[in-house]
């Protein structure tokens, strides 16, 4: 089996590849050879195919809401459960003889709940498995997420509908979901139309498909109220995963804007980057990069802490009243006093 090549090889490809269009463009009477650029359209076909099946691997699908689980579920949950069924209907759905939108390629995968693309604001990503392109889709029930300085990128694949939950509760699921499809239909067609443009890409931008790592916080005051090593060590293992991964996916994002100094790509790309590794004291607009490595310093500092045994701890507080007489006695000394005796 083909193996997923590194980012700069598939780069060097997608160069290689476009400077042959661009040579038979220029001069399209000329009998080509285009033997290359078969080879290299299918190379990269194979390694997009790849990523896609570790997509299909990682994905989480939501569960179809009931009626027994509504009063379970946030207003976020509900949004982002029934706006992922409706929407995946409606690429599945066909018309007459026109082929359904996942007959010519169009997948949409839901990113499994606090893993590191959930965090930084892909619910869902729509992806193109022909070309690669790709969007992250926030689905929320905030209306106020557009005017929160939010990097373009993510507004590309914002859905926002808090009047979502009002209609389950007023109307119920078949209404709520009947209305959700009409608001869904328009934004799907705008949502294609992005795709096709899209500065994100499997071949060149590493997304980083992680386990969850649970709801971070509340898992650190947990761990402060009630210590495990196990399980602080197991959170950081996957905390430093993420981190890792998602410094990648940055890493990516500026070096593949450097390709596009001269497009509004690359403004797109450097401001989604500079969002990621950001602080904010709004979780929903924070830095997923930035949250994770203070979840991983915090959790850091709460195991040193508690490494040490009990008695090492009343040794080490021992020594340390020991020093401060011992400084006492010098000070005393330094003063002319007498030394404090040591009977």
């Amino acid at each position: 089996m083909t193996a997923v090549l590194p980012v700069d090889e598939t780069r060097i490809m997608l160069a290689r590849r476009d400077e042959i269009r661009t040579e038979v463009q220029a001069d399209p009477d000329k009998k080509w050879d285009l033997s290359e650029l078969r080879s290299l359209n299918q190379a990269l076909k194979a390694q997009i195919e790849l990523h896609v099946a570790l997509l299909e691997q990682w994905s989480a699908p939501p569960e179809k809401l009931r009626n027994g689980v509504l009063h379970s579920r946030s207003h976020g949950d509900l949004v982002q459960s029934m706006t992922y069924h409706e929407l995946d209907s409606l690429i599945r759905e066909s018309h007459g003889n026109e082929a359904s939108l996942y007959d010519r390629g169009v997948r949409l995968f839901a990113s499994p709940v606090c893993s590191a693309v959930d965090l930084m604001g892909g619910d869902f990503l729509l992806v193109d498995t022909l070309t690669g392109n790709y969007l992250l889709l926030d689905a929320t029930a905030r209306c106020d997420k557009s005017s929160m300085g939010l990097p373009q990128v993510r507004l590309m694949g914002l859905i926002a509908n808090n009047e979502l939950a009002i209609h389950l509760r007023d109307f119920g699921i078949s209404d709520a979901a009947f209305s959700l499809r009409k608001r869904l239909v328009p934004r799907l067609t705008k949502l294609m139309a992005t795709l096709k443009a899209s500065p994100l890409n499997l071949l060149d931008l590493r997304l980083p498909l992680t386990e969850s790592v649970g709801v971070v916080w509340t898992q650190i005051d947990e761990l402060k109220q009630n210590f495990e090593r196990s399980k602080a060590d197991a959170l950081l293992v996957k905390l430093s995963r993420a981190a890792e991964k998602l410094n990648g996916f940055c890493v990516d994002l500026e070096e593949r804007a450097q390709l596009f100094r001269n497009d509004d790509e690359y403004a797109q790309l450097t401001e989604f980057a500079k969002h990621l590794r950001a602080p904010h004291e709004d979780k929903a607009i924070a830095g997923a990069l930035s949250c994770l490595l203070g979840a991983i310093r915090c959790l850091s500092e709460l195991s040193h802490k508690r490494s040490q045994s009990p008695f090492k701890r009343r040794q080490e507080a021992r020594v340390e009243r020991i020093h401060q007489v011992w400084a006492a006695q010098v000070v005393g000394e330094s003063d002319g006093l007498p030394p404090t005796s040591s009977n």
